[in-house]
């Protein structure tokens, strides 16, 4: 008399379908984990671009607002309208254009400092004082984190690039005189840890 087979999976057969499900749902969740990787690391640079663009659109708009006003310092000295070697921070000067909607008893000039701290965080600090500045406390504006490197170059009259501002003086000038000088334009260098070298070349006049 022949045996009937039973009906159902025997243990080699379940052994074999439990290591294909547990291999297939290993890879699914390879597959999920990479593709949340890769989203979360587009949505970190897309953050880290508009950031970026929004430093570079602020440092744009204060550069084309340059006004040739140098300033009283408290010590009795007067610092440039442009300082490209400031006391502290990257560059410091004054612009115009403040808007004052609320028709506040202030200047519309600004004195404006940008600087990167340790931790690489691009700020902006501006104070409304344009003479001694220095005793008034600045407002101060993370713009963007993650920067390496802000580099500034200035186009002078005679059309030659200058990394230091007011440029050596010439010998029919006053050397008091450059302290209101501005350049034709500025070449802006931003270095970004995530989307890397951005260049801006802003026309001033």
């Amino acid at each position: 008399m022949t045996g009937r087979r039973t009906s159902g999976f025997t243990l080699i057969e379940a052994l074999i379908a439990l290591a294909i499900f547990s291999f297939l749902g290993v890879g699914a969740y390879q597959l999920l984990d990479s593709t949340a990787t890769l989203m979360t690391g587009g949505e970190q640079r897309f953050a880290a671009l508009s950031a970026t663009q929004t430093a570079l659109r602020l440092l744009e708009e204060d550069f084309t607002q340059l006004s040739p006003r140098p300033v009283a310092a408290a010590n009795g000295k007067q610092s440039p309208a442009l300082d490209a070697a400031p006391a502290e921070g990257i560059v410091e000067f004054t612009r115009s254009g403040w808007r004052n909607p609320l028709g506040a008893a202030r200047s519309t000039l600004q004195r404006v400092v940008w600087d990167i701290d340790p931790d690489g965080r691009l700020l902006r600090r501006y104070r409304g004082r344009i003479d001694q500045p220095e005793n008034v406390e600045p407002v101060v504006r993370m713009v963007s984190d993650g920067i390496e490197a802000l580099e500034l170059r200035y186009l002078d009259e005679q059309g030659e690039w200058q990394e230091q501002w007011p440029p050596p003086p010439v010998s029919d000038k006053p050397e008091d005189d450059t302290a209101a000088w501005l350049p034709r334009a500025v070449e802006i260098r931003l270095v970004h840890q995530r989307i890397g070298e951005v260049l801006r070349l802003v026309s001033l006049r």
